[in-house]
């Protein structure tokens, strides 16, 4: 059950990844990944909880994302999908189980205790990341977004 669960979980994220790094993916079978009729976007903030980088903290910033449920209904999940520069690690994370890492693009799901948002509810969930590369803006936000399944 593991493995098919991985297996459509790949058949979704690999064609997501290619969109977001704007290249074509090929699937493994002739199947479209189409998300699942009862997957929507979700609204979501992104902030900066230091400046990065910065000589007090050197290369190591911490980014907050704060997911809110703007719907009618409670969820039954949510993923967050996050593409930062080439050059930034995400290194540790909070309020999250990491699904995939494929530097720079990072697949978030809910934490057990955090799936279900009720209309109108809000989770904060966050990384930190560090900066391996000179070539990485002065503030590499990620380029983001997130579903909820009901």
């Amino acid at each position: 059950m593991r493995s098919t669960r991985y297996r459509r979980m790949i058949r979704l994220v690999i064609p997501l990844l290619a969109v977001l790094a704007g290249t074509t993916a090929i699937l493994p079978s002739a199947q479209a990944a189409e998300p699942p009729p009862n997957e929507v976007p979700c609204a979501f903030t992104y902030t900066f909880l230091n400046d990065p980088p910065s000589p007090f903290h050197g290369p190591r910033f911490t980014g907050r994302f704060i997911i809110t449920n703007n719907n009618t209904v409670s969820t039954a999940a949510w993923t967050l999908r996050a593409r930062f520069q080439p050059g930034v690690e995400v290194t540790q994370f909070w309020g999250v189980r990491m699904l995939v890492d494929a530097d720079p693009n990072y697949v978030f799901g809910n934490a057990n205790w955090n799936a279900r948002l009720g209309p109108g509810q809000s989770i904060e969930v966050g990384v930190v990341a560090n900066k391996t590369s000179d070539a990485v803006s002065a503030i590499p936000r990620p380029t983001s977004f997130c579903t909820f399944t009901w």
